[in-house]
């Protein structure tokens, strides 16, 4: 079998590391030895280093940090991707001042070096030393290491739910065969100046906070036995979570299909009253009546005579779910251990977490949007309701004798 890890040259491969493409970063942890760069490139991980390198410790060296063991470490706490701009601390050095380096997480092929493990992710260690290069030290099964959730926007379809409800400004998804999540737009609160009555000609300012995200609605207790890729009863799985969640868009969000503003504001003008309605742009609005609001319907702070104004705002669905799966892989055993038909091997269960997240398009369930409109406001008094009563008064001028 061919050792896909290798270390080459930096004179020999000039032409073929224009060629390179950085996919490493964005897959394990570490950092590479000093002078050197890491890939991994179709199904090879490749380590360039300037000087001398060899995949072999020289005479004498140490091939591992002092106190280290071959068998598997202690289960780590899982690792999320870091970020292409994180520099990672070297290893500590030894008595002999050989450096050592950590590499987390390799992505490499399935069988590699003869391990079986989990996702096919490594542990690499090697090691430089001042007048003798760099070599290889161990390669390992690598553990706790997941892929990092998708950000909700990145990722568009139907929501991964047994049955879904949608309609009346909510939505609910079933969870295996009988678990329930459901999520209902939330109010935005809404006000105005001045406050708690207009002026009949002049101009009143409406007012909308930052969009609005709600909080994440779950499921709870966690689901045991339920396969969320196959939605299939499976005991390779457990404690599945899901949640949804509404999002505020604005124009010119969402990409699939925008938004027409940050709001619609409906005036319930007289006849002669204009303009009827407003699309806004930004998160404030001017609006004057010339008449007061006598005769309209009594509501609002006060109970007294109010213009109906509608808010009409604009939201998409957002889900994620997390659980464990089971994982059996192979790790070094006694002679008389066999795993998976080789000798020497032992089988380990361990449970990995896993994780994807998405955005929903509501059309998919008979929705005229991707998104989603809604006029449910919190009024500045705190009551929530449909429509934000305004009451308009006239200003009259009082003659003395």
């Amino acid at each position: 079998m061919r050792n896909k890890l290798r270390w080459m040259s930096i004179p020999t491969l000039s032409a073929f590391f224009l060629l390179l493409i950085f996919v490493y970063a964005a897959t394990a942890q570490g950092n590479c030895p000093p002078g050197c760069s890491c890939y991994y490139v179709d199904n090879q991980f490749i380590v360039e280093c300037e000087g001398n390198a060899t995949s072999v410790p020289p005479t004498g060296e140490p091939t591992d940090s002092p106190g280290a063991t071959t068998e598997p470490g202690e289960t780590r706490e899982p690792r999320d991707t870091p970020s292409p701009n994180q520099t990672p601390m070297p290893s500590p050095t030894n008595s002999n001042a050989t450096q050592f380096y950590d590499l987390n997480c390799v992505p490499l092929g399935a069988g590699d070096f003869g391990l079986a493990c989990p996702r096919n992710m490594y542990n690499i260690r090697s090691a430089c030393a001042a007048n003798l290069g760099c070599w290889i030290v161990y390669v390992r099964c690598a553990d706790g290491c997941i892929t990092p959730t998708p950000s909700p926007s990145g990722s568009v379809g139907s929501l991964p739910c047994a049955d879904v409800n949608f309609g009346q400004g909510g939505i609910q998804c079933t969870i295996g065969w009988d678990r329930r999540v459901s999520a209902r737009i939330p109010a935005v609160p809404v006000g105005y100046l001045p406050f708690p009555r207009g002026i009949v000609y002049d101009a009143m300012q409406f007012n909308l906070p930052p969009l609005v995200v709600q909080g994440w609605q779950c499921s709870n207790p966690p689901l045991d036995g339920w396969d969320p890729i196959g939605w299939a009863p499976s005991e390779n799985y457990r404690k599945l979570i899901f949640c949804l969640r509404w999002r505020q868009v604005k124009h010119p969000d969402p990409i699939q299909d925008p938004s027409p503003a940050w709001a619609e504001w409906t005036w319930d003008e007289r006849p002669w009253g204009q303009p009827k309605g407003a699309l806004s742009l930004e998160r404030e609005t001017n609006h004057t009546y010339v008449t007061s609001s006598a005769e309209k319907p009594v509501n609002g702070l006060g109970e007294r005579p109010s213009y109906q104004v509608q808010v009409r705002t604009y939201w998409v669905v957002e889900w994620k779910e997390n659980w464990e799966r089971r994982e059996e892989y192979c790790v070094r055993g006694n002679a008389s251990d066999v795993c998976k038909g080789q000798a020497g091997q032992r089988k380990e269960v361990r449970w990995g977490p896993e994780a994807r997240a998405g955005v929903t398009d509501l059309r998919e369930y008979g929705n005229g949007n991707f998104w989603a409109s809604s006029t449910r406001i919190r009024t500045p008094w705190g009551g929530e309701m449909n429509m934000l009563p305004v009451p308009v008064i006239e200003v009259q001028g009082v003659i003395e004798k």
